[in-house]
Parts: structure tokens; C-alpha cells; sequence
């Protein structure tokens, strides 16, 4: 694959996600004015998926956090709320009829870069966390249960969407944790997580 994946790369027919480029082209077909936005992994205050929470569950409780491979995988967040207002831009724009946007933050970084900023979230020195690596050859790649990421690169291209929309993210990955921490996990501070699923990934 050619990266930053465009709105145009090809799609994985596999994915999870795979009714809503079926529904893309349904519109399309249809002749029904849409814009569909198409977000990596959504991060922020609130967030039902544990993504960002699965790093500070580790990092937190002085755990070792498990990455496959060297950690070089390249990933991508982007904040809720600057999707949201990407979203709210675009009921004003003619250009946004029947576009698709990827949306997300302007870079992508590191799985290792991604422990050391959520250390940082949390207050910690990320030399002070201890990362273990794992074989991933023996795990299904879109695996979403033992690790939050798809254990392969995702990185898209966001210049469409700011450019007909006028929009630029506000939120890079720092600010992005920092919120997510600040404003949700250090308010409800797990106390126990379950991290039975590390001692299987811990053993490849």
C-alpha cells in the first residue's frame, strides 16, 4: 500500500467497517446527497472504545505494556471534537455534497511514540515504562481484544477534507491525551483492570 491512504486508495472488502463503503455506494447509486466521513481511531473524553485507556491502564498501574514487533507500526488518532466540527462544517458547504473525508490528525505516529506521549498524559517519565514486545505474526492483525490497535500501519491523508471545509485539526496526539486523561480517565481512575489478556500476548 501507498501511504497516507487517500479517500481513493483501495478499501479492504474484510473490514469490519465494510457496510458503510456499501452504503457509500448505495448512496452514490441512489442519486441521495451525503457526506461520509471516514475518522481512524477516535480518541477524547468519553470514549466507549478503549483505546487511549488501554495505554493508561498500563502506564498507571506500573505495568509493562505490551507492543508487537519493535513498536515502529505507524497509527493514527484523531480528537471527537475536531470531528466534530468537521461534521458541523459541513452541513454549510456545497463542495461537501457527496464527498467522502477522511478526518483525523495531521500526522501519524509510532506505537512507541504513542506510549511515551500517554506517559506523559499521565504524568509519568516514559523512560520509567517498561515496554515488551511481542510476536504478532500469530495474531490475527485486526485482533481488537488483547491489543486496542490494528497491528499494522494506518495512516490516512487529511487534505481534502481541509481544504473543501476549511478545517484543521486543533488537537495533535499530546494535546489529544493530555484532554483524554485530564477530562475522563484520571476522574474515574480504574482501579483494577483486567490485564489477563498481557500474559497471552507477554508468552508469543
Amino acid at each position: 500500500a501507498l501511504w497516507p491512504l487517500t479517500e481513493n486508495s483501495p478499501t479492504d472488502p474484510e473490514s469490519r467497517h465494510s457496510g458503510k463503503l456499501d452504503t457509500e455506494a448505495w448512496l452514490t447509486a441512489e442519486k441521495i446527497p451525503f457526506t461520509s466521513f471516514r475518522p481512524t481511531y477516535i480518541v477524547g473524553a468519553g470514549n466507549y472504545n478503549p483505546v487511549e485507556s488501554w495505554f493508561f491502564d498500563r502506564i498507571v498501574h506500573g505495568r509493562p505494556v505490551p507492543l508487537p514487533g519493535d513498536g515502529s507500526t505507524i497509527t493514527q488518532l484523531g480528537h471527537v471534537n475536531d470531528l466534530a466540527t468537521a461534521m458541523a462544517l459541513s452541513i454549510g458547504v456545497d463542495a461537501a455534497a457527496n464527498r467522502i473525508y477522511n478526518c483525523s490528525s495531521a500526522q501519524g505516529i509510532s506505537f512507541r511514540g504513542l506510549v511515551e506521549a500517554a506517559a506523559r498524559a499521565c504524568g509519568k517519565d516514559p523512560a520509567s515504562v517498561e515496554i515488551r514486545s511481542f510476536d504478532p505474526s500469530s495474531l490475527d492483525k485486526k485482533a481488537r481484544k488483547a491489543f486496542p490497535l490494528r497491528m499494522a500501519h494506518f495512516l490516512t491523508d487529511i487534505h481534502r477534507v481541509q481544504r473543501e471545509l476549511a478545517w484543521t485539526p486543533q488537537y495533535d496526539v499530546e494535546r489529544s491525551l493530555a484532554d483524554s486523561y485530564s477530562n475522563d480517565y484520571a476522574k474515574r481512575m480504574p482501579t483494577s483492570p483486567d490485564f489477563s489478556s498481557d500474559d497471552q500476548l507477554l508468552a508469543l
